[in-house]
């Protein structure tokens, strides 16, 4: 296997001036690293690389180019586990959801059926899109995509006036989704839609603009989303990364409320996910990083929602 051909028959090529003793023991720290660092690993596996660690190691001259070929290997050698580790399958998961948004540039983009179908095979339950973008006969096309694969959907308004929100709750009812995302909240809007039975997350705090920005005190935001939540709303769109502190906001309001949230906009790193990881919300949106291509770059759609699933799956 490559990895064991990497670690055990090539680990000669980092040895120096050493005696047998300390080469025995720096293969000792060599294994204790990988069995730190990767704890799936089995102990067959680990035995039978140490033997032949031991077996093929030779004392050579140390040079400069050895040190950079210790940290060669190790890259190689860690690269190779890390996949291996992504296809088992085996590392704790983020808890939160993800909902991958068919939008880019705050609209939704032309190619949405293709690009949903493209994707729809992937474990991956949430879907959605914007009501601007497509004209609607396209969008009508698009939900029932979505609905036949078994997924489960959001339809994202970003309006402010109570006309233009209730518009946006009613192509919620019509098309039958599932969840509506965003506009500001009024009763009128909220009791039609909970006629419908159509769930709904609205904005909290100040939101307007486009694209939209979250203005307010992280208490003036917290107060309003826990207004709406008292009065039964399912759930509420935080806009974290359109306010001036956005990291540091969700970290608090997810700490003081604990009922569902999503996360919506600007996750676009695997830095932004270890710290959705950390702060733990019900779900958060991704869309625009992975036209633009973020994770596997020249890669398409598919493979970076690809590189964001498996890096879910493998950070702790």
């Amino acid at each position: 296997m490559e990895y064991m051909r990497i670690i055990g028959f090539r680990y000669h090529s980092i040895c120096s001036k050493y005696t047998i003793s300390v080469i025995v023991l720096s293969i000792s720290n060599l294994i204790l690293y990988f069995l730190c660092r990767f704890p799936s690993l089995s102990s067959h596996f680990m035995a039978n690389t140490y033997q032949k660690s031991i077996d093929n190691a030779q004392i050579r001259p140390y040079t400069e180019e050895n040190m950079e070929e210790i940290l060669r290997i190790l890259e190689q050698t860690e690269q190779i586990l890390s996949q291996k580790s992504r296809k088992d399958g085996k590392r704790q998961k983020v808890n939160s959801k993800i909902i991958i948004m068919l939008t880019h540039n705050d609209q939704t983009v032309k190619n949405a059926i293709e690009v949903f179908d493209t994707c729809k095979d992937l474990p991956v339950d949430y879907w959605g899109f914007k009501d601007v973008g497509l004209e609607k006969a396209k969008m009508v096309e698009l939900i029932q995509h979505m609905k036949e694969a078994g997924k489960t959907t959001f339809l994202e308004v970003v309006t402010y006036t109570e006309e233009a929100c209730m518009n946006g709750a009613k192509l919620a009812v019509e098309l039958g989704f599932d969840y509506l995302m965003g506009t500001l909240f009024y009763d009128s809007v909220y009791a039609y839609l909970k006629e419908h039975e159509i769930k709904y997350l609205p904005f909290c705090g100040n939101v307007s603009g486009s694209p939209s920005v979250l203005e307010g005190s992280f208490d003036d935001i917290i107060e309003d989303a826990s207004h709406m939540l008292d009065q039964g709303v399912d759930g509420i769109d935080l806009l974290a990364f359109r306010h001036e502190q956005g990291g540091a906001l969700a970290r608090e309001y997810c700490a003081r409320v604990n009922k569902p949230v999503v996360i919506a906009g600007s996750i676009n790193s695997e830095a932004r996910i270890s710290f959705i990881n950390e702060i733990n919300p019900w779900a958060f949106t991704m869309g625009s990083a992975l036209f633009t291509e973020n994770f596997a770059p020249g890669d398409g759609f598919r493979e970076n929602l690809q590189e964001v699933i498996a890096y879910m799956n493998e950070i702790k």
